[in-house]
């Protein structure tokens, strides 16, 4: 009897255990892999590839001048590069105004905004050939010598797939501070420690760049909000890698409050749910031998950090109060999680300040559990600006 009435606590403590130590443990090892091994060199190269900076922006009317600046302001050829905005229901004076900036404005009227849709319209509109194709988003801003950076490791090592290094344009708020933490982590673990290992480096959606014969090509199979899953899945699929350059920086604005949090991680999770609908892709990739893509839909089944965080905290607390010898363990992984998560921040954003706004964390993990259970939102989300 005795043993019947421990068998099923203990078999769901040992299983909830396992279940939450193989991601932490996945974590902590692609974070120490970021921080011991050393950045891939690269050789330089005078020849000059032609790209395409490609902004789409909807309803973006305050933040997409400093962006089409920062993109024409480049210390590279002016004949090796072109700066096209996609101005989705912008208004009339502000689309008049980018015309005098950037090379071409293409003009369409999608209600909602379709970043998928837009970049596919003007696609078929341009007909330059270009060697490249640089992805960024209207709030983004790109530092003078981002293009002849890209070039450099473009040319030299044939890379025609690269994710730049996204970091936080603004800290003013609480929420956009966590956002700007939340970013880094997953630079440290799903870009930087990828592909110091040898793994593909995750998208992000913008400060994007790819060979663009190729992305022309496949740009019509981009039909969803989540534009830069599908694309992950396309690369994976064609057995190509993308590298990540972590000293090629780009700006982005973050979210400011829990609302934009709230729908921006609705869409985000919508997306990752991509592995329900490409489980017969799953069992290819296993037959195909695609261990890449493989690994990759595997590694959207994990749990958000937030949520893996609050969910290992909620357990440790809960089994303080049913068995003490359970508990050890639990308390053991939650402090290992912790200085992982801690492990993976630049120390540009360790601070006083970060101590602070631990405390909405509860809050953020609320809310991607109720995102998890159900999406709030499948249609492109911009960033709410000041």
């Amino acid at each position: 009897m005795l043993i019947l009435t421990i068998s099923p606590f203990v078999c769901i403590d040992r299983l909830l255990y396992i279940f939450c130590c193989i991601q932490v443990l996945y974590i902590l090892y692609f974070v120490l892999i970021s921080r011991t091994r050393n950045r891939r060199i690269y050789k330089q190269t005078d020849r000059k590839n032609k790209f395409l900076i490609l902004i789409p922006a909807y309803k973006e009317d305050r933040v997409i001048l400093d962006t089409v600046i920062s993109a024409k302001m480049q210390n590279y050829p002016d004949d090796k590069f072109d700066v096209v905005v996609v101005s989705d229901n912008m208004q009339e004076n502000t689309v008049d105004k980018i015309k005098n900036l950037c090379d071409r404005v293409i003009e369409i009227n999608i209600s909602p905004g379709s970043k998928a849709i837009a970049i596919n319209y003007a696609l078929s509109e341009i007909n330059e050939p270009y060697d490249g194709i640089v992805i960024i988003d209207a709030d983004n801003i790109i530092n003078r010598d981002f293009l002849a950076d890209i070039n450099s490791h473009w040319s030299s090592t044939k890379i025609n797939i690269i994710q730049a290094h996204r970091c936080a344009k603004n800290l003013d708020t609480d929420i956009a501070f966590l956002d700007a933490v939340s970013e880094e982590i997953n630079n440290t673990i799903f870009r930087d420690g990828h592909t110091k290992s040898g793994i593909s480096s995750a998208l992000i959606g913008s400060g994007m760049i790819l060979d663009y014969n190729w992305f022309k090509q496949i740009t019509h199979k981009l039909i969803t909000s989540t534009e830069d899953k599908e694309l992950e899945l396309l690369i994976l699929k064609g057995r190509l890698h993308i590298e990540y350059l972590n000293d090629i920086i780009i700006e982005d604005e973050k979210i400011r409050d829990t609302k934009g949090f709230r729908k921006q991680r609705g869409r985000w999770l919508s997306g990752n749910r991509l592995w329900i609908k490409n489980f017969k892709l799953l069992l290819k990739a296993i037959i195909m031998l695609n261990i890449p893509l493989a690994y990759k839909l595997i590694q959207w089944m994990m749990l958000p950090r937030v949520v893996l965080l609050g969910l290992i905290s909620i357990i440790s607390i809960i089994f303080s109060f049913i068995s003490i010898d359970a508990t050890i363990k639990w308390y053991i992984l939650l402090v290992v999680y912790i200085v992982a998560l801690v492990g993976a921040i630049p120390k540009k954003l360790i601070s006083i300040r970060l101590i602070k706004v631990v405390v909405k964390l509860p809050i953020l993990f609320l809310i991607m559990v109720i995102n998890l259970l159900k999406p709030t939102r499948k249609t492109f989300t911009h960033t709410q600006h000041l």
